[in-house]
């Protein structure tokens, strides 16, 4: 684990501006995504709070929506990173 945490840092330290620039906009914009997921979900669960199947249901698909979103953006990073 420590050789991959090596290379790792390795590849983070060869990254170039404008990749660092890229990688930074890619996860601001998967923030502002999980962000506006959650206040739907919220908005949501106002309006069925007396179900709590209903409750557990929103909970499941925002934590559904949330890993599909951060399983993308990292994708889309490693991509960039092997653009260097």
């Amino acid at each position: 684990m420590e050789k991959s945490n090596k290379m790792e840092g390795q590849s983070r330290k060869g990254l170039s501006d404008e990749q660092k620039k890229k990688i930074a906009e890619l996860r601001s914009i998967a923030k502002a995504k999980i962000a506006e997921a959650e206040i739907m979900m919220d908005s949501r669960i106002a309006k069925v709070l007396g179900e709590p199947e209903s409750v557990q249901l929103l909970h499941e698909g925002f934590a559904q929506e949330k890993e599909k979103i951060e399983a993308k953006v990292e994708r889309d990073v490693e991509k960039i990173r092997e653009e260097g």
